[in-house]
């Protein structure tokens, strides 16, 4: 748990917030990575602007389908 709490300390409090709510919903994690184009849970295409910004590592972005937070590996 310290883990976890050390690492929430680096994240903006809005992101956090985001976070929690979408851990306590449906999806089974909050956090997923693209999966090629498209969102690691859904599988839903994440358009290209997007996507871009989401692999650069300039935002964080939510899946347009099932709000996940979404990642890039890379």
């Amino acid at each position: 748990m310290h883990e976890r709490e050390t690492a929430a300390r680096a994240v903006s409090a809005a992101l956090l917030v985001r976070y929690e709510r979408i851990r306590r919903g449906k999806a089974p994690l909050a956090l997923f990575a693209l999966h090629g184009g498209s969102c690691g849970n859904c599988f839903t295409a994440v358009p290209t602007q997007r996507r871009a910004l989401i692999q650069r590592g300039a935002t964080i972005e939510a899946c347009e389908a099932c709000g996940v937070l979404l990642y890039s590996k890379e």
